[in-house]
């Protein structure tokens, strides 16, 4: 069976599914919301999303998708970032870019193309393919890994403004993860209003039970104002401990494990 990601070629998605499964055949969506759609479909075993930037914070789209459909987190990767602008003129009226890229280089973008029109497109790949159908006085910010599949000239290489810029990404499965050998991460979804209490809460939980607590993050979806966190800890769900907390958790809060994997 295949894999499917964002596409088209050239994504930060594809980079991931490439490292993730180098010998799989792979497919692309146009969408987050097509990956877990047409996952359902028996000639594919995963999807690979993105989960979080470490600039603009977690992608809405996947978290609604996991709210939704009743799929495993099986698999995960951590890439770094690296924007390139390119381009061939040296006078920019137009830039390609996607608003979570636009995001990580604002600064930069600023200083280099200050009057530039933005264009929004969905994706770094489709930044590539539009400058490249475009590109007269137009320039776009995309990463390293497009720059060099599509083989673009660059004005300018690292437009980031953090170094400290990183996404996680998750491949998504129809069958939970076994326990093996190794490391395991388990991450949950859990409702409720974020409060400095229910932080402490949770946290205080992980503590008592002696659960490594990798990430505890408290977000707001836009689609129906969901307050809930994401809660990622050490340790696979067939494990005691991590068991008992997710018992204990379910006891005060709606809570929804979303899969167990390798670290």
């Amino acid at each position: 069976m295949g894999i499917i990601t964002l596409g088209p070629e050239g994504t930060f998605s594809h980079q991931a599914a490439m490292k993730l499964y180098p010998k799989k055949k792979l497919a692309f969506a146009s969408s987050i919301d097509e990956i877990f759609m047409r996952l359902a479909d028996p000639q594919f075993s995963e999807g690979i999303v993105p989960m979080e930037n470490t600039v603009s914070e977690f992608v809405e789209e996947t978290i609604f998708n996991l709210m939704k459909y009743d799929f495993s987190l099986v698999r995960k990767i951590v890439l770094p970032i690296s924007f390139n602008l390119v381009g061939i003129e040296e006078e920019i009226d137009y830039l390609y870019a996607q608003p979570h890229a636009l995001v990580q280089c604002r600064a930069s973008v600023r200083e280099k193309c200050p009057q530039v029109k933005i264009i929004e497109t969905l994706n770094n790949a489709l930044s590539a393919i539009q400058y490249q159908a475009n590109p007269k006085n137009s320039a776009a910010l995309v990463s390293t890994f497009s720059q060099q599949y599509y083989d673009l000239p660059i004005l300018a290489e690292n437009m980031e403004d953090s170094e400290e810029n990183f996404t996680t990404f998750f491949a998504v499965g129809k069958t939970p993860c076994p326990k093996g050998k190794g490391k395991h991460g388990t991450s949950f979804l859990l409702f409720s209003e974020g409060t400095a209490t229910t932080t402490k809460q949770i946290a205080a939980e992980c503590h008592d039970m002696k659960i490594p607590l990798i990430k505890l993050k408290n977000l707001v979806l836009q689609e129906g104002h969901t307050p809930l966190y994401f809660i990622e800890v050490e340790g696979h769900l067939q494990e005691k401990e991590v068991l008992q907390l997710f018992e204990s958790l379910s006891e005060k809060f709606l809570i929804k494990h979303l899969g167990s994997y390798p670290l």
